[in-house]
């Protein structure tokens, strides 16, 4: 019960402050630049899967590992990879 006492609700519509034109529901929500890339990432799924285990990791790694592309084939410890960390 006592966490019923303690909601308290705000209109989206409240100043965000005493000399603001902006208000509280103008900070929620952005437009997304990434909704367009949603049909390029669909089929990408079952091709990357359909990779090697290897190969599949060196693509992954820049994205993910923090690694940039010359770096990325020396943490997959091939031998026939001879790219300048």
């Amino acid at each position: 019960m006592e966490g019923a006492r303690a909601y308290r609700t705000t209109s989206l519509s409240t100043p965000l402050g005493p000399d603001s034109t902006s208000e509280l529901g103008d900070t929620l929500g952005v437009d997304e630049d990434d909704y367009e890339l949603v049909d390029l990432r669909v089929p990408l799924t079952p091709a990357m899967a359909a990779l090697p285990d290897r190969e599949r990791k060196i693509l992954i790694m820049p994205f993910y590992g923090n690694l940039t592309r010359p770096r990325s084939p020396n943490r997959s410890a091939s031998p026939r990879c001879t790219s300048p960390g």
